[in-house]
């Protein structure tokens, strides 16, 4: 247990004793700019895949929580050391000032050193909030760029209403002459699909993996080649896939007959062919047809290849990095 100035202690976080006072810091710090569902904020802080809630420290004074820091310590037996991940920061408004943000941020930078790691990125992670500081928090970004991060591209969240969404005909005409088709997996076709995420896409295997294990089979676009290769794949998602997942994290935002699109991935051999344009083309047509209003593409980089289908930025985020 860490002292730090004017009466505060920073202690690990104890989901039993803290949840609570967690959702009222959020709400009170952020429910205007980013309301958050307590289920979905306390699966966003949860572990998971290599991380741990007891990771998390809070700030108190007088025994209240006036400050959280989401830490996330990625132990993966893949990596040659554990990587360092910050989720949030919070400090209630009338605690800005006091020095609890610089000490929160101090003491999480150091249980990641005393963990092993050695780089730490702010967002991300397998059940992430924020792929990076939301760029309409401006005094955050300034926050962290006064303490030394690294902050290398700007990556976005896209969006369109689908209701009355049409997809330009030359998209389809382009994959047509190529002899490319798309259509959702079936589970005899999931083996196949696993296999080519792991040869051309292995950081996207664990994805594919997961919506497989749930039965969300149809939630799989695959584009193969008249031979029947696989050359392409995407994810869906929507109000009837599994709820476990976590593809959508702004509902409160987006509402609820929000759909989702990602990780469109080409064959390195087949691209620039118009197979990932038909791709997500294809996935807004399945979408708007299942009765989706809003779809929604996360964590772009790329935003003019959606940006021919209609999508445009809906969040921005400066993607966040420093040494330990």
């Amino acid at each position: 247990m860490r002292k730090a100035a004017v009466g505060m202690e920073i202690r690990q976080y104890e989901p039993i004793r803290d949840s609570e006072a967690l959702l009222t810091l959020w709400d009170a710090a952020l429910g205007d700019s980013w309301p958050q569902t307590p289920d979905i904020l306390t699966r966003g802080i949860s572990g998971r895949e290599h991380r741990r809630e007891e990771d998390h420290l809070v700030a108190t004074v007088d025994g209240n929580v006036v400050g959280c820091v989401g830490v996330h310590v990625i132990r993966n037996g893949e990596l040659d050391e554990p990587e360092g991940n910050l989720s949030m920061l919070l400090v209630a408004a009338q605690y800005h000032g006091w020095g609890i943000g610089s000490a929160l941020h101090d003491a999480a930078l150091l249980h990641l050193r005393q963990a092993g790691a050695r780089g730490v990125t702010f967002g991300g992670g397998p059940s992430y909030l924020w792929q990076g500081v939301p760029s309409n928090l401006p005094r955050a970004v300034a926050f962290f760029k006064h303490r030394g991060w690294h902050f290398t591209h700007t990556s976005y969240d896209l969006t369109q209403y689908l209701r009355g969404y049409s997809t330009p005909a030359h998209i389809h005409e382009r994959s047509r002459s190529a002899g490319i088709t798309t259509a959702v997996a079936t589970e005899a076709e999931a083996p196949d699909l696993l296999r080519f995420e792991a040869s051309e896409f292995p950081e996207w295997s664990s994805h594919f993996a997961r919506v497989a294990q749930m039965g969300d089979y149809d939630d799989l676009l695959v584009a193969r080649t008249r031979e029947g290769k696989i050359v392409g794949s995407l994810i869906m998602y929507g109000a009837w896939s599994h709820p476990e997942r976590l593809d959508v994290r702004w509902k409160t935002l987006l509402g609820n007959d929000v759909g989702a699109l990602g990780v469109v991935g080409v064959a390195a051999a087949t691209r620039g062919r118009g197979i990932g344009s038909e791709l997500v083309a294809r996935g807004s047509e399945i979408l708007q047809a299942r009765g989706v209003g809003t779809c929604f593409i996360g964590w772009v980089v790329l935003t003019e290849f959606y940006a021919k289908l209609g999508y445009t930025a809906w969040r921005s985020y400066e993607m966040a990095r420093r040494r330990l």
